[in-house]
C-alpha cells in the first residue's frame, strides 16, 4: 500500500470528515451544488424552448397593409373575358389606401402576402350613380362587372 501524503490528508480532512477511519463527504455542500446546477440547467432549457417556439419565423412574407406601396401584377377582364387592362412586365406600383384605389380592389388586396395570387370580381354600378360603391363610381367602367387577377410582386415600404 502506498504511503499517505500528509498534505493530501489535511486537504481531505478540510473537505470532509472522517467517521470510523473512513472519509465521508460533506453532503450538504454537494446537495447545494446539485440544486444550483439543476436550477441553472432548467432555466436554460426553458429559455431555449420558449425562445425557439415563440419567435416569429424569419421566412414569413410581408403582408399588404393600408398605406403600403405595392408592386402588383394584374389583369382586368370584363364579364365576357375580354382583356381590358394589365400591368407592365415588372408590375405596377400602387399605394394601397382608401381613395387611392377602388374600394373593392382595396378590400381584396389588404392582407395578401408577397407572392400570393388572387381572383376576385367587382360588380358594376347598375345606376351609374353609386356614391358608396365597391367599384368604380364614375367613368366608362362604372357599370361593368370586372374580373381581377392580381399577384403581389413586392412591397416597397410598409407602415408599422
Amino acid at each position: 500500500m502506498p504511503r499517505k501524503n500528509p498534505k493530501h490528508e489535511i486537504r481531505l480532512k478540510e473537505q470532509g470528515t472522517y467517521k470510523k477511519g473512513k472519509l465521508t463527504r460533506n453532503w450538504k455542500k454537494i446537495g447545494v451544488i446539485l440544486v444550483i446546477f439543476g436550477t441553472i440547467t432548467t432555466i436554460i432549457v426553458i429559455g431555449i424552448y420558449y425562445g425557439t417556439f415563440q419567435q416569429k419565423p424569419e421566412n414569413t412574407p410581408a403582408v399588404v397593409k393600408d398605406g403600403d406601396q405595392v408592386y402588383i401584377y394584374y389583369e382586368v377582364r370584363d364579364a365576357n373575358g375580354t382583356l381590358i387592362d394589365q400591368s407592365p412586365a415588372g408590375g405596377k406600383l400602387f399605394t394601397i389606401s382608401r381613395g387611392a384605389v377602388i374600394d373593392g380592389f382595396y378590400d381584396n388586396v389588404i392582407g395578401m402576402h408577397v407572392g400570393e395570387s388572387k381572383n376576385f370580381t367587382i360588380d358594376g354600378c347598375p345606376t351609374h350613380d353609386c356614391s358608396n360603391y365597391e367599384g368604380y363610381t364614375k367613368g366608362d367602367m362604372a357599370w361593368m362587372e370586372l374580373h381581377f387577377f392580381v399577384t403581389i410582386a413586392s412591397i416597397q415600404n410598409s407602415t408599422s
